[in-house]
């Protein structure tokens, strides 16, 4: 199955303009993947960031994008950070088309390629996670974040619909128990009663 990129306009985009990112995405999977020619990462239009450079830096990362990087890690943190939101959404709008396919490595080709898709942003898109003795951000590279999104993929519900169908599920639970039994009448009061429910008499001289 054909993944859906309609919605990034590229085909729009100037040829000149577009030759230029992909070769500046091709540079960063070389740089990304340990290529042999040493080369740096890549330094193209608009690459003086506020951040002195970190769009580009694959290591070592102080300040990540907001759109553009999705952070590794549990917590709050990482599930609303901008970038993992809009990664949710890509990657979540492929799920019928992933489970259509057939055999794990159409399913994981699929889970590769929007990978890629994600690294061709501008500025290219990163997979995060925390050095926690530095505080410092580390790229995972393509094979971890593939595995991180064939999980989304691969997964029934998002937190959203998992949340929801929680408390779905505790409702219907409250609705189909059965009632309470009367509270027990105190010992004292039971024996005063009698065993036919009536008040005992006093017993004769």
């Amino acid at each position: 199955a054909e993944v859906n990129r309609g919605d990034r306009g590229r085909g729009h985009e100037d040829p000149q303009r577009q030759g230029h990112k992909d070769s500046e995405g091709r540079k960063l999977m070389e740089y990304n993947n340990g290529g042999s020619s040493g080369a740096p990462p890549p330094s193209g239009e608009g690459a003086a960031a506020a951040d002195s450079g970190d769009r580009f830096l694959m290591a070592n990362i102080s300040n990540p994008h907001p759109d553009n990087d999705v952070l590794m890690g549990r917590g709050s943190t990482a599930h609303n950070h901008p970038g993992n939101v809009r990664h949710r959404s890509l990657v979540l709008a492929q799920k019928e088309s992933y489970a259509a396919l057939k055999g794990g490595g159409q399913k994981s080709n699929l889970a590769m390629e929007l990978v890629l898709d994600w690294r061709r942003q501008d500025p290219p898109g990163r997979f995060l996670r925390k050095n926690e003795e530095t505080n410092l951000w580390n790229d995972i590279g393509n094979e971890l974040a593939r595995e991180k999104t064939a999980r989304l993929l691969r997964n029934r519900f998002t937190d959203d619909e998992r949340a929801g169908a929680s408390a779905g599920s505790k409702r219907n639970a409250e609705a189909d128990a059965p009632p309470l039994p009367p509270p027990k009448k105190p010992r004292a009061e039971e024996e005063a009663a009698g065993p036919d429910g009536g008040r005992r008499q006093p017993a004769g001289p």
